[in-house]
């Protein structure tokens, strides 16, 4: 590599590029992220900045945002490269941030600087039809920005784009956005429960927001994944929020799709944009089918979902305890691979084909993917009943020779379907919420026979004062210890003369 030639500071360039793609700083070093001092200690925390257009004046203004941690990375180098952090509006508030800042680089279609592939518009949609005063209000984030992220080039602002960044580099194709959206606090994300009861509950309270929002605003999510339910604690317990608009479509009032506010196929090929999404695809939008997407497709990935979590575990710690256990097995006996991790592994139609292999039948989806799931009963319980729903419904029977996909034929029957799922989560919450109650009384009776046995265990004997020079004078007791030897004999006959006396 000679530096001293145009091609050779080109090669030189491209490596530092290189470097650079890592997950901690998306797609390079970020100049709107900055390291700054949150008090007098010498403790430090993450200036983030946050773009808007002033509409009046056209004009970009510019908003900063305090974080002391990433909460959520951006753990492939394909893909929209999120990143969540929880902030506050100024520095004095940063030990209790109020928002959620998602830092993402967003697909473009050519250069069209008006894509919202973040979100934003879904969500504007949703909060003007419900306001503050729906009961549904808090199922969702609220906006409060967004906007695309600019970087000075001279003396000017320009968008933060992959042709910007790295123009006249060879091999950068695809065209993306760097984009922020700030939203209020709603939940944490649903990898930090506990319990499986809190899962099952968090899930039934999103997706019942999620047909509400495909009902009374004509959204249709489109990406149901980890990432977009939410998990909200309080005193009486947990509730679900619906998140993660990246996706989402806006139909017209007769249910054809309408203004995209995200990368939706519609029956053409779409590649996942990440590994994992395509754990949660639907079959039909990995092979690009005719099949249109509706919301039998969205149920679809709630199953996948459901598995991903009742196999790796519902938290971080179960899943690094999971990623342990089947390292070790893979040690000592060289098991076969768990078959559910064919569903992120190959092309898009190597994944719709396991999937539709392991989905085939109730024998099939048993052996492939439910007997993984043992340490999360209910969730596997759940995964049998939206399975029968999905994959057993009559319509699924006919076996005529002009059928080519089978899941062609369910598609008349979407409400239906929908209505019998939103049973089944209804009925799985009721029991969760009895299972969490048996849970917290055991714990609350556990406690208190720890508390009673504390109580009545006799407290310790004090160890016995020596004695004082300027205290009370006691007598001390003579004790005689028997004698031996020839003192023995003489105290016997001098004992025995004086009892004769």
């Amino acid at each position: 590599m000679d530096i001293s030639r145009e091609k050779g500071r080109q090669a030189f360039i491209t490596l530092l590029v290189d470097w650079s793609l890592c997950s901690t700083d998306s797609l390079r070093l970020d100049p709107s992220i900055r390291y700054a001092l949150s008090d007098n200690v010498g403790n430090r925390c993450l200036e983030i900045d946050v773009y808007e257009i002033d509409e009046s004046t056209s004009q970009v203004e510019r908003r900063t945002y305090y974080s002391k941690e990433c909460i959520g990375g951006a753990e492939s180098l394909i893909g929209p490269r999120t990143r969540y952090f929880a902030a506050a509006p100024c520095l004095e508030l940063i030990d209790m941030p109020t928002l959620l800042i998602k830092d993402l680089w967003i697909p473009m279609n050519g250069n069209c600087a008006d894509d919202m592939h973040d979100g934003r518009l879904a969500l504007d949609v949703i909060h003007k039809n419900f306001g503050n005063s729906s009961e549904f209000s808090g199922s969702f984030p609220q906006l409060v920005s967004a906007g695309p992220v600019y970087i000075n080039r001279g003396r000017e602002l320009v968008e933060d784009t992959t042709t910007t960044a790295f123009a006249g580099l060879p091999g950068i194709s695809k065209v993306r956005q760097h984009r922020r959206i700030v939203t209020k606090w709603a939940g944490k994300m649903i990898s930090t429960a506990t319990y499986e009861d809190q899962v099952i509950i968090a899930i039934a309270d999103a997706m019942t927001a999620y047909n509400v929002v495909y009902e009374k605003c004509k959204v249709l999510h489109g990406n149901i994944t980890d990432r977009a339910i939410l998990l909200k604690e309080s005193a009486d317990g947990v509730t679900g929020l619906l998140a993660e608009f990246d996706y989402a479509t806006l139909l017209s009032d007769t249910g054809d799709i309408g203004d995209t506010c995200g990368a939706v196929d519609t029956g053409t090929t779409v590649e996942p944009e990440l590994p994992e999404l395509s754990m949660f695809w639907p079959i039909h939008r990995l092979e690009g089918s005719v099949v249109p997407h509706t919301r039998l497709g969205d149920c679809e990935s709630l199953l996948y979902l459901i598995c991903v979590l009742g196999t790796f575990g519902i938290n971080k710690a179960e899943q690094e305890k999971f990623a342990k256990v089947v390292k070790e097995r893979y040690a000592r006996c060289q098991p076969k691979a768990l078959r559910i991790k064919e569903w992120n592994t190959g092309a898009a139609e190597d994944i719709a084909l396991s999937k539709r292999n392991h989905t085939e039948t109730m024998r099939a989806f048993g052996r492939n993917i439910l007997s993984k799931m043992k340490q999360h009963p209910s969730l596997s319980d759940l995964a049998v009943d939206i399975y029968k729903v999905l994959f057993q419904h009559p319509s699924l029977s006919d076996n005529s020779e002009d059928v080519v996909d089978p899941l062609v034929l369910r598609h008349p029957f979407e409400a239906e379907i929908v209505a019998n799922l939103l049973t089944v989560l209804e009925d799985h919450k009721q029991r969760a919420i009895k299972a969490r109650a048996v849970r917290e009384a055991n714990a609350a009776t556990a406690a208190e026979v720890a508390r009673g046995a504390a109580v009545a265990a006799p407290s310790p004997t004090p160890a016995p004062e020596p004695s004082s020079a300027a205290g009370p004078s006691r007598r001390r007791r003579r004790v005689e210890l028997p004698l031996t030897g020839p003192a023995a004999s003489t105290r016997s006959k001098t004992s025995h003369q004086s009892h004769n006396a």
